[in-house]
């Protein structure tokens, strides 16, 4: 499940900013628009994580909400790539032309409810899947257990962003016309061949019987605010330094395909001014790059997160902390290194860089918060619940970077359909000041793991 959530996720990241931008929405509103993924993760993540800790369905604890987040994923993902078509077919039967502002401003409004529905469908698979990790593992496993995981997004990403790099035209024509909903049924495909591989999985205690603690929203709520003010203090800790963190993390993951289709765009106007700003096959190879930077990216994660976990066993100095905090300080210093980048080819270079201090990102803080949970009885049965509360950390820091990014956006004066590296990497140094103080704060954990 986790590697076809990654190729899903690696869609997203790479295809859905330029689609926004070729809808015709500008980069301040696409920014806003961008707070779909952290007001999920706020929302969804916890209150699903602690329902599935009370789930006692004779499915299991966690399976129900993985098959329904991913019918929902792949629902909405394919309305998503063909808002347009869809929006314009339907209001062609009530006699609205196709190509009028009506049908562009509907298929806008489309588009953008099926990214909120996907990314609320999205965190519903990743707090399944987490949770399904921490249950299955014992506690002298956790660190493994959760460097797997690691290593199976690395690959889902390698996966996602090589397919994003190919030019599929040229092999699935039948799927579509746009790189996007080719990406988009390979993706869906995936989803599909995992959610039922994973229904065969038998859980640990989730067959009980049906579920008879039925729950308010609201009593729901109540329950999780308890569940974080009893919280260790590890962990409360670990949550301080994602708030920090994550600030960072957010422009990187969604807004790097487009710096880089950008860095490619400019200068081909620049010096071909009669080629238009929006032509699709510019735009299309400039996602592609942005595709293949990413995909650099994955590789350098997942060779990180193969090696990272069996260096840390040797080498005892260097501890789980240690290495977290040296991460967020090679996070600021590839932010502040974007004042020298203004090729693709350096700028490949970068976010290839990036996939170490990613590498840590998705093992080291899980591990930590898993070793953690399994020290205390209340805190194992609440796994979900808290995990949930820990992307609640993650999620809330994305909507102070949402309002950033459109606030350097607007201050920068960058119109839709406007190709302009520079301020996507104003966004980036931004997040890199926020990741030295994610580094001041990772120095205040306890300096202890667990042996592998």
């Amino acid at each position: 499940m986790k590697l076809s959530l990654q190729v899903a996720w690696s869609v997203e990241q790479s295809e859905i900013s330029p689609f926004l931008l070729e809808l015709g929405i500008s980069r301040g509103v696409m920014a806003i628009i961008w707070i779909a993924g952290p007001l999920s993760g706020v929302l969804v993540q916890p209150y699903v994580g602690m329902k599935s800790d009370r789930c006692r369905s004779r499915f299991g604890k966690r399976r129900p909400f993985m098959v329904a987040g991913a019918v929902a994923t792949i629902v909405s993902l394919m309305v998503l790539v063909w808002s347009f078509e869809i929006t314009r077919g339907v209001l062609w039967v009530f006699g609205v032309p196709k190509e009028s502002n009506t049908t562009r401003v509907t298929a806008i409004v489309v588009a953008v409810l099926m990214l909120y529905v996907l990314d609320f469908s999205i965190n519903v698979l990743q707090a399944s899947a987490r949770t399904f990790v921490v249950d299955s593992a014992p506690a002298f496993q956790q660190d493994i257990a959760n460097a797997w995981a690691s290593r199976v997004s690395g690959i889902g990403d390698i996966i996602g962003f090589t397919f994003g790099y190919l030019n599929l035209g040229q092999y699935l024509r039948a799927l579509g016309d746009s790189q996007f909903k080719d990406l988009a049924f390979l993706a869906s495909m995936a989803l599909i061949i995992s959610t039922a591989i994973t229904v065969t999985i038998k859980e640990r205690g989730g067959d009980s019987g049906d579920d008879r603690q039925k729950q308010t929203l609201a009593g729901s709520f109540k329950e999780l605010w308890h569940v974080t003010r009893r919280l260790p203090p590890q962990i409360k800790k670990i949550c301080f330094v994602q708030l920090a963190a994550w600030i960072g993390w957010f422009p990187i993951l969604f807004y790097t395909s487009t710096w880089i289709r950008d860095l490619y765009i400019a200068p081909v106007l620049r010096k071909h001014p009669d080629v238009p700003a929006d032509d699709p096959s510019l735009s299309e190879h400039g996602t592609r790059l942005g595709s293949l930077g990413l995909l650099v990216k994955a590789v350098v994660t997942l060779t990180c997160s193969v090696a990272f976990p069996w260096i840390v066993r040797k080498v005892h100095l260097l501890t789980l902390k240690r290495i977290w905090t040296a991460s967020h300080v090679i996070f600021a210093v590839l932010a502040g290194l974007t004042f020298l980048v203004d090729r693709v080819r350096s700028a490949i270079l970068l976010t290839a860089c990036m996939g170490v201090p990613w590498a840590i990102t998705l093992w080291v803080p899980f591990s930590l918060i898993a070793a953690e949970m399994k020290k205390d009885t209340r805190s194992e049965s609440d796994a979900g619940a808290i995990l949930g509360i820990h992307n609640v950390a993650i999620a809330v820091p994305q909507v102070i970077a949402i309002l950033a990014s459109s606030a350097i956006f607007q201050s920068l004066h960058t119109e839709a359909g406007q190709a302009d590296p520079d301020s996507i990497a104003w966004v980036f140094r931004f997040g890199g000041v926020m990741a030295l103080v994610a580094a001041g704060l990772t120095c205040r954990l306890e300096d202890k793991v667990e042996e592998g």
